[in-house]
């Protein structure tokens, strides 16, 4: 997530309703645009009041782990530490405009007991900036 990408912004409502709605799924946000100061993400972090962790990703190291490209992206683990999703929240840029929610279709599958059947979704929004891209 970001700060100050309007995509992402978009989508915290929604990412904190299928925080509430599926309570057996552990949700974090990962902050890792290093063009974003500590202050601006803490102030923009604390009024998003996001009920679950929020992790200041250092150097970019989770997002290059993870190879996330953009925000918001989302990771689905499951107990092995395996992805089985990966993509955007949605298909849409702006949250309200979308009609497929690839992350919400991918827990309602896991919760059915059943695989996730797209396990990659197109993720639409701002660039992670890492280190040798800021200038």
């Amino acid at each position: 997530m970001s700060a100050k990408c309007p995509c992402s912004d978009s989508h915290v409502p929604l990412i904190k309703k299928m925080a509430d709605k599926y309570k057996d799924f552990k949700f974090a946000v990962i902050h890792s645009n290093l063009d974003e100061t500590k202050a601006d993400s803490q102030k923009y972090f604390k009024k998003a009041a996001f009920n679950f962790d929020v992790i200041q990703d250092v150097k970019t190291q989770i997002a290059d782990q993870f190879e996330a490209y953009k925000t918001p992206h989302a990771f689905i683990l499951n107990p092995n530490g395996e992805i089985i999703y990966q993509g955007g929240v949605t298909n849409s840029s702006h949250a309200p405009a979308a009609d497929e929610f690839f992350l919400e279709n991918a827990l309602n599958e896991i919760n059915s007991g059943k695989a996730v059947s797209t396990p990659e979704g197109r993720t639409l929004g701002c660039v992670i900036l890492r280190e040798s891209e800021i200038k």
